[in-house]
């Protein structure tokens, strides 16, 4: 595997990251060892040449070995706390990452169409949260195709209808079963306007969706709209042949 492409991971920048601050604190520990373990050595051999008396071989060697020993102490745990530290970034790194590169891996199978992938909640904390915000998503996409494949399935049924229509009026004058008459062609009128009805009511909702349509907020009277909606749809309800009345105060 190329530098560039572990460069780009997550996990292995955190282990990095901790393994930086654990080389930081060896080296932070063996410089201040190195600056004061002279002078406390110093001091504390100071004492025991009062009891071992005027023996500067003795002293020397005594010196040498605490030296020795100190930096043996040193190395064993340094290099204890690197392994130690190596271990647990990398215990870590895979805590951390492991829910993310499952939600990267669902949100390459939400993006190929499959809307029903969700991902397990692996903590209460914020990757927790992510996961939650993640399946919330996968959901609301998975509720708008399911109300587009409804929308598409209306359309095409609404759409069949009138056209079903007029290709049998047509079809009947073609054969000349209908006759070419003005009650006939007001047939046709009637089913292009459906057809011209739901084309608006498309452009409508597209547009609503869209966000492309202002709203004027202003207090009506409730009377007044419905008289309104039911002008609308009267052509409707008198297609099918269903009478629309309202009783209104």
């Amino acid at each position: 595997m190329k530098w560039e492409s572990l460069h780009r991971r997550l996990g292995w920048k955190l282990f990095l990251s901790y393994l930086l601050i654990v080389v930081v604190g060896v080296v932070v520990l063996a410089g201040t060892a190195e600056l004061h373990a002279p002078t406390a050595l110093a001091r504390h051999i100071a004492r025991m040449e009062t009891a071992l008396g005027d023996n500067p071989e003795l002293v020397a060697d005594l010196h040498a070995n605490f030296r020795a020993a100190v930096n043996e102490i040193l190395t064993v745990a340094a290099l204890a706390a690197f392994l130690a530290a190596v271990a647990i970034s990398l215990f870590t790194s895979r805590r951390i990452v492991g829910p993310i590169q499952a939600m990267m891996a669902a949100s390459q199978r939400i993006a190929a169409g499959d809307y029903h992938e969700r991902v397990q909640i692996p903590s209460q904390d914020e990757l927790g949260a992510l996961a939650q915000a993640f399946n919330r998503m996968a959901e609301t996409l998975e509720q708008v195709e399911r109300r587009r494949m409804e929308l598409i399935g209306d359309v095409a049924h609404e759409l069949r209808t009138p056209l079903s229509s007029i290709k049998g009026i047509m079809e009947g004058l073609v054969d000349g079963v209908l006759p070419m008459e003005p009650a006939t062609f007001l047939d046709v009128q009637r089913e292009v306007n459906r057809l011209q009805r739901l084309v608006y009511d498309l452009e409508e909702l597209s547009r609503a969706e869209a966000g492309q349509i202002p709203l004027d907020l202003r207090l009506t009277a409730l009377t007044d709209l419905i008289r309104s909606a039911a002008d609308r749809l009267r052509p409707q309800f008198e297609d099918k042949g269903i009478g629309l009345h309202l009783d209104l105060p």
